[in-house]
């Protein structure tokens, strides 16, 4: 046993280490300690004042936990002590969502691992209005036969990875994700209706008994998923407009393990409780590094999304405990309907308030920018430009390149040149006929978000020499600002 002397030399040496650390994240949320891998944010509310954050990552002490962080506006963050952790009957707490009841109460549902021969299934917690003490109900509120998946009239159902619950009048729902269902019935083809995304209901009278409901919804049969496709950390919610107001269309998120995040736009029966989708969108577009989204509504009534970001290496949990930190999450960001009827992507507009030490800048051609690893760059683009604007990140080992090209009407990220590590990808997303209006480029350490014309894509890289940030314009001059964006998270 260490004594306490030996404790506090040791907080020391890791604080200092975290400081030196150039590539660790410093206004981007990340796992404070242990292995963040996965980090799924999960079961996010709001209640008098702040938002409550849990997020998965492996203790060393036992098993997977939820962490439980706090904010008064999604960037700065306090940790409170875990909200779940394994015991007698949890080998490990997985995904989940919460309700939050009219009497300020939340309920938690979310993934138990099984534990000594048990299968596991879905659990409900539920704790007081002050958020800091959880209570777990006794009993599973739907066991599973197997790892993910449970059986309803003889017939196979995925029970994995609950949704944030909601409610229909008197009635609680709860989606459960078919990753585990799908994986055994895997390329069947004889068994067609167990191939790509779909999600199972549950719902109850009163958070105890749980009765099968039927499939939430069923994928779209052309311009959506492939059938290689599960469907896991779904969350569900009516989508607002840019302002805050009902849109009148749904969104049901998730991911797919193979693709990463996605989503639905559609339409909800509340007489069958069913979700319709219309229309089917990518926000991780090239491969899964986007992952694991979790939204929480503001009080002025936007949704805020975090995501879990796969960092662009190998999976490497022995390198991930060697870097010493894992476990980082995308930039928050609005998400609304847009004009053309999809889903727009903002950067939260609370992170503007982080900005410190503006310099107006005008480039054609190339010009290399002094800037520290945290910081913020702004393109104005006019109606009247056409052609590339954007930003290299450079350095002996290679060089990435994010651009926003008004002749294509796309924003791309390359990593294609960017060294010997990470996946080298050409990640794009079109923009359509809307004037982009501004690219708004953000470096946190190995962080970079891009934003332009209500899309976003964002990565982790790692270079690893010095790096140079050059910014560019072919076809005219454009104006912009850059800042220092102040860090927000310890050191």
């Amino acid at each position: 046993m260490s004594t306490l002397k030996e404790q506090i030399l040791t907080a020391h040496e890791l604080a200092e280490r975290i400081f030196k650390d150039e590539t660790r994240p410093k206004y981007h949320f990340r796992v404070p300690f242990d292995l963040g891998f996965p980090a799924d944010p999960n079961a996010m509310f709001y209640a008098d004042g702040l938002y409550h954050l849990m997020f998965i990552y492996e203790s060393r002490a036992d098993s997977y936990r939820w962490g439980h962080a706090v904010s008064v506006d999604l960037l700065h963050w306090h940790f409170y002590p875990d909200a779940l952790v394994p015991d007698e009957s949890d080998g490990g707490i997985y995904s989940g969502g919460v309700f939050l009841e009219d009497d300020g109460r939340a309920v938690i549902a979310y993934w138990a691992l099984g534990k000594e021969g048990s299968a596991g299934g879905i659990r409900i917690a539920e704790s007081a209005p002050s958020y800091e003490t959880w209570k777990k109900h006794a009993d599973y509120a739907v066991a599973c036969k197997e790892l993910g998946v449970t059986e309803v009239d003889g017939k196979p159902v995925g029970c994995a990875d609950p949704s944030n619950l909601f409610k229909v009048g008197e009635t609680y729902c709860m989606q459960l994700g078919n990753l585990c269902l799908l994986d055994k019935f895997r390329g069947d083809e004889s068994h067609p209706e167990y191939q790509g995304d779909w999600s199972e209901l549950f719902v109850s009278d009163d958070l105890r008994s749980w009765r099968y409901k039927g499939r939430f919804y069923e994928r779209l049969a052309s311009g959506g998923t492939d059938p290689s496709e599960d469907c896991m950390c779904p969350y569900f919610a009516p989508l607002p407009d840019r302002n805050g107001a009902d849109s009148g269309v749904w969104l049901q998120l998730f991911i797919s393990h193979n693709r990463g995040c996605q989503y639905y736009l559609g339409e909800f029966d509340r007489e069958t409780l069913r979700f319709l989708p219309k229309k089917h969108g990518r926000l991780a577009v090239a491969d899964n590094a986007l992952f694991a989204p979790e939204v929480v509504k503001t009080p002025d009534g936007r949704l805020a999304m975090l995501c879990w970001m796969r960092d662009n290496l190998d999976d490497d949990l022995e390198r991930e405990l060697k870097k010493g930190w894992s476990g980082v999450y995308c930039l928050p960001r609005e998400l609304s309907l847009d004009e053309d009827g999809d889903l727009r992507v903002l950067p939260l507009r609370e992170t503007d308030r982080l900005r410190y030490q503006p310099e107006r800048f005008s480039v054609t051609g190339e010009r290399e920018l002094a800037l520290p690893l945290q910081s913020e760059i702004v393109f104005e683009i006019p109606r009247s430009f056409r052609g590339r604007a954007g930003v290299k990140i450079s350095a002996e080992s290679g060089e990435i390149e994010i651009v926003m090209d008004t002749i294509k009407n796309e924003l791309s990220f390359d990593t294609r040149r960017s060294g010997t590590e990470g996946r080298k990808v050409r990640e794009t997303v079109f923009v359509g006929n809307r004037t982009a209006e501004s690219l708004r480029v953000y470096s946190d350490g190995c962080v970079l978000d891009a934003f332009a014309g209500g899309r976003a894509l964002t990565r982790q890289i790692f270079l690893s020499e010095k790096r140079k940030t050059i910014i560019f314009a072919e076809g005219g001059t454009l104006e912009g600002s850059s800042f220092r964006i102040a860090p927000t998270n310890g050191y």
